[in-house]
């Protein structure tokens, strides 16, 4: 069998330039071209990603409303902290309670205490 040796040979400044003028004029590959059934199946797709999204949005408003709406009710089932800073508690009164009635923390009610 015989065996021919390949020579390189240097890249010239012609070789350089042609590639350089070769890939200037490359353009992109074109997108696929969709059928008429695809184009609708992905329609269809879009448009309920979008209702879904309304959807959500709608019920994260919802939701956000009704958090406020407890926390007002919340707020308005609390009593004030009295004026002297004093609260006579009743017989049956647990520090939970008591905080719950004013609204604070119990560890920081007993602490306060």
């Amino acid at each position: 069998m015989m065996v021919r040796r390949l020579e390189r040979r240097e890249h010239t400044r012609r070789d350089s330039e042609g590639y350089s003028i070769m890939k200037s004029r490359c353009t992109a590959m074109p997108p696929a071209l969709l059928s008429t059934k695809e184009v609708a199946e992905l329609e269809a797709e879009e448009k309920d990603r979008e209702t879904h999204e309304e959807r959500r949005i709608v019920r994260n408003e919802a939701a956000d409303q009704a958090d406020k709406d407890k926390v007002k009710e919340k707020r308005a089932n609390l009593k004030r902290w009295p004026r002297n800073g004093v609260h006579v508690c009743k017989e049956d009164e647990r520090p939970r309670d008591i905080a719950a009635m004013y609204g604070v923390e119990g560890d920081r009610l007993v602490l306060i205490n």
